[in-house]
């Protein structure tokens, strides 16, 4: 039997946690466990960053702008970049 390379990219819904270094636990662990449960020798699951679309630098956070007029009310300063997708808004946002 061959071994073989596949690299895979998915988003992974977590809800209820404090915060997002928990959000990533929980959708790792939640990926490792559904994956090596399909009785595979090995799965190893890293994880990586996704640049921003718009300037290829990883992002802090993704906004998605549901409806058609959206207010964002800062608290602190961040650099921001958009772009849209199916007709939705998408903001990047950067921490300087």
């Amino acid at each position: 039997m061959s071994n073989y390379l596949v690299v895979m990219e998915a988003a992974w819904l977590v809800r209820d946690v404090e915060s997002i270094d928990d959000a990533i636990g929980v959708a790792v662990s939640e990926a490792g466990r559904r994956l090596n449960d399909k009785d595979m020798d090995y799965v190893e699951v890293d994880v990586g960053a996704t640049g921003c679309p718009a300037c290829g630098e990883p992002f802090d956070d993704l906004v998605v702008c549901e409806d058609e007029f959206n207010s964002l009310e800062l608290s602190m300063p961040l650099d921001l970049c958009t772009t849209a997708h199916d007709d939705q808004v998408l903001l990047f946002t950067h921490k300087p």
